[in-house]
């Protein structure tokens, strides 16, 4: 499983200094204004994105079929998916723990506001990796505007309740990290059964 997450690493590794700047230049940028909303939504967006992009180099390669001729389990290969995921979020999830050693930040509203956003990742990766597993990325873009559009939605929910009820934003991040984390086991098998019926 570590040697699937490493070639997909591999597979991106040409994007990764693109990546690498415009997470940096956000990061620098919540710092800076004060708002961590900046870095949390990029957290969601390259989570999914970097899985979704070694997916594409995987279907332009036609890594699955080779992979599944040389005897790999289908479950393995959907798993990795839903790991790489997990890997690339807790990675980008930890440099946030240096927000709270700025003063303004250490608030309750700063820990709401990346536990809500860690389960937003949570469940954009539970509806997205399904669909772009049984019909490929080239079709899923639409999908993936979509997800945009419901991050952005969801995020603006996050931010009035913690502006308007403090209470309430921190119940709506341990609500949004619950769903996300439960929802992993459903969409895993749903994700397999789709996979399992693809043809390469």
């Amino acid at each position: 499983m570590f040697g699937l997450i490493c070639k997909d690493l591999k597979n991106v590794r040409g994007q990764a200094v693109y990546y690498g700047v415009i997470l940096a230049v956000l990061y620098a940028v919540a710092f800076w204004t004060k708002n961590v909303y900046f870095y949390a939504g990029a957290v969601v967006f390259f989570s999914v994105t970097v899985p979704v992009s070694a997916i594409a180099y995987d279907e332009k390669d036609e890594w699955d079929a080779f992979a599944l001729a040389a005897g790999m389990r289908r479950r393995d290969l959907v798993l990795g998916r839903y790991l790489l995921c997990l890997s690339v979020a807790l990675c980008l999830l930890l440099p946030s723990a240096a927000f709270f050693a700025v003063e303004e930040l250490r608030t309750a509203e700063t820990l709401s506001v990346f536990l809500a956003y860690g389960g937003i990742t949570l469940l954009v990766a539970d509806l997205l990796l399904p669909f772009v597993l049984k019909v490929g990325t080239e079709k899923a873009r639409a999908a993936f505007t979509l997800m945009v559009l419901g991050v952005l939605a969801l995020g603006g929910g996050v931010a009035a309740l913690t502006q308007l009820l403090p209470v309430g934003a921190a119940a709506a991040s341990y609500i949004l990290l619950a769903l996300g984390a439960v929802g992993c086991v459903p969409s895993y098998r749903i994700a397999l059964r789709l996979y399992s019926a693809r043809n390469f």
